[in-house]
């Protein structure tokens, strides 16, 4: 007679047999379960199956009130020692030929599935770590894409600790990650939770990078770290859409690089200038999850690149209200000419116009400032001198 795990392995074969993925069991759970992607990249549960010692109500009343709490599951297997038995969930009858299903893709996509699973993965981290949040789920997404962009990612539920830790340090050297926004781990349990965790859902996804900007937006008071809120970008994401620019782009103060990644096009080079360390680490690792290997971060002050480049779109994301002495801007910047102090957001926008072909376009944000006081009035003729403005827009 076959044994328990043995039987177990044969409703695996039959859930795969008709099409289905098999969903790891947890918990105890005696009920295995078969799913497949639909066409809008969701996981449905479709097949569940139990053994038993023979058919029963009992065992009948375990598969249908799973199904009621599921209600996309269409198929029960029941398997005993001596025979197996399919059931039709929506009529609770045994039938004899069985239902087999699509699986339109091999990995979830959608922005649901991949949101409730990384906030599992986010409550399980912060009940076992204090801080790090970020790093610590950043990590193995991360790592996983890397695995992906290298082909090998079959490989991924056989990750060791040993193979985690030194993809870590191979992913720093690859995209010059200087901080600690990669984190490695020690504990197997751990490591084998976070990879089940992850198994379904597909590797590269703008997702990954949107859950990662909202986690530091939340953690930014304890980080020090700062990302433009989520209506910003829509906002300026919006303009450039409209704009329709296929050629390259650079952003001036890219921060995390959120307006970057959510350029349309995948073949225009983008590049990226941020002078602080972490933010512009992170910006990198948010590209890779996010399959953007078109954009290219520098890590450097805005106002010392050199001009000789020009660019069809210039984003610009100064730091609003910052103001610096003029002594060493006033040789190459006509804006640092009349004041011993000088707006950054002044200086960001001239080094805009002198990088931005002839027919190109700049998208600013600034603030009311600009447009009105007398600290600003060398930009504005510098603006209107140089360029045609096409739009001002005011925000709340």
């Amino acid at each position: 007679m076959l044994n328990k795990k043995e039987l177990e392995r044969q409703i695996k074969l039959d859930i795969e047999e008709r099409g289905c993925t098999v969903l790891e069991q947890r918990n105890n759970d005696e009920l295995i379960v078969g799913y497949i992607i639909n066409e809008f990249g969701s996981k449905e549960d479709k097949i569940i199956g139990v053994v038993a010692k023979d058919l029963s109500l009992r065992v009948n009343h375990q598969l249908i009130n799973r199904a009621m709490k599921e209600p996309t599951i269409e198929l029960g297997i029941i398997l005993t020692p001596d025979k197996r038995y399919y059931i039709d969930m929506s009529t609770g009858m045994q039938i004899d030929t069985p239902k087999t299903f699509k699986n339109h893709s091999k990995y979830a996509t959608s922005e649901e599935d991949i949101r409730r699973k990384i906030g599992y993965l986010i409550q399980s981290a912060r009940r076992k770590h204090d801080t790090d949040i970020t790093n610590y789920i950043l990590t193995p997404i991360a790592i996983r894409a890397y695995f992906s962009e290298n082909n090998n990612l079959n490989e991924w539920l056989n990750v060791d600790i040993d193979l985690y830790n030194r993809l870590v340090d191979e992913i720093k050297n690859k995209l010059k990650i200087n901080g600690n926004m990669l984190q490695k781990i020690y504990n197997k349990d751990e490591l084998e939770d976070t990879k089940k965790a992850l198994e379904m859902l597909v590797p590269i996804s703008i997702y990954y990078s949107r859950i990662i900007e909202d986690l530091i937006r939340k953690e930014s008071v304890k980080q020090g770290l700062y990302i433009s809120t989520q209506n910003m970008i829509n906002v300026v994401s919006h303009f450039t859409k409209v704009l329709s620019i296929n050629d390259s782009c650079i952003e001036l103060g890219s921060g995390a690089g959120c307006l970057l990644r959510e350029q349309d096009s995948d073949s225009n080079i983008l590049k990226g200038i941020e002078i602080n360390n972490d933010i512009s680490d992170i910006s990198k690792l948010l590209n890779l999850i996010s399959g953007k290997g078109n954009i290219e971060i520098t890590t450097t002050d805005v106002l010392n690149i050199e001009e000789i480049e020009k660019y069809g779109l210039t984003i610009v994301e100064p730091p609003l209200g910052m103001r610096v002495k003029n002594e060493q801007y006033t040789n190459n910047f006509v804006v640092a000419r009349n004041s011993t102090m000088v707006n950054a957001s002044d200086l960001f926008i001239e080094k805009a116009i002198n990088i931005t072909k002839d027919g190109g376009y700049i998208v600013a944000v600034v603030n009311d400032g600009l447009l009105f006081t007398k600290q600003s009035e060398s930009i504005r003729k510098l603006i209107t001198s140089k360029t045609t403005i096409k739009a001002i827009v005011g925000l709340p």
